[in-house]
């Protein structure tokens, strides 16, 4: 299953899985899909699949920063870019990071 590859990697390149990452096993009409519980990896590193590759399955990185600068840095730094949440008290804020994210689609 490809999205337990993906988080098999992440494990083994440092990532840590902080809740999930489970194959789930459903009868019935669904016995033959591949699905698994949602999973939250942190300590990925900018480098890694996981952070570099789009996985489709319920995968979420979690990733720590000091400043607006390196969130638009990282956040640039990928050929993908599908979207993202930030939520933040000034709409001052709110409009810079949509000016600067090239690739993503924010959402306040």
């Amino acid at each position: 299953m490809q999205v337990l590859g993906f988080i098999e990697r992440a494990k083994k390149s440092g990532a840590k899985v902080e809740v999930g990452g489970e194959r789930v096993r459903l009868g019935g009409e669904l016995s033959g899909g591949h699905y698994t519980t949602p999973c939250v990896l942190t300590d990925v590193d900018d480098g890694a699949e996981a952070a570099r590759d789009e996985i489709f399955g319920s995968v979420a990185c979690v990733f720590p920063f000091d400043d607006e600068e390196e969130v638009i840095r990282r956040a640039n730094d990928t050929p993908f870019g599908l979207a993202g949440k930030r939520k933040a008290t000034s709409t001052c804020l709110l409009h810079f990071f949509h000016h600067f994210f090239n690739r993503w689609r924010v959402y306040s």
